[in-house]
């Protein structure tokens, strides 16, 4: 049986490489159609991956939350205007992600940190490494509905 840490790497690692081939999947011109102009384009979803992937490892080192400002993803955006670049993105996060996860001491998993989403949220250090998975499994969904309304209905 795996420990938690080698679960999260092995999750971490698996959903990265599905959420880069469901993208890899797309034409060109749908990774940045939003549907009905509302909602959040594909690129957009893999660049806030790829962010949330390599801003985790700072909670894990630092056993703490960063202090950061209104508007920090937009740096992210700036950058990685392309699905290269935001693939590139989202495998470096993931490889900082995974060394941060593997470096962390198993006894120290059921500290807490309190998190600032949703006016407050306790969770264990366990907890904090796979918020970046179920972020990818949550968006990589996203972007498998956007693919069946463009008629796509294949598994990627």
């Amino acid at each position: 049986m795996p420990t938690v840490q080698e679960l999260a790497v092995i999750l971490t690692r698996e959903e990265a490489a599905g959420f880069a081939r469901n993208a890899l999947a797309m034409p060109a011109e749908k990774l940045t159609w939003k549907p009905m102009d509302a909602g959040r384009s594909a690129l957009d979803m893999i660049i806030e991956c790829g962010a949330m992937n390599l801003f985790t490892p700072k909670i894990l080192e630092a056993r703490a939350f960063p202090d950061i400002q209104r508007g920090w993803m937009d740096s992210y955006r700036a950058e990685n205007d392309t699905l290269d670049k935001a693939l590139d993105l989202l495998q470096s996060g993931t490889d900082a992600l995974v060394a941060a996860i593997q470096a962390f001491p198993a006894e120290d998993l059921d500290e807490t940190i309190t998190l600032p989403f949703g006016g407050g949220m306790t969770k264990s250090y366990a907890e904090v490494m796979l918020v970046p998975y179920w972020n990818m499994c949550y968006h990589q969904g996203q972007i498998c509905y956007i693919q069946t309304l463009y008629g796509d209905r294949e598994m990627h």
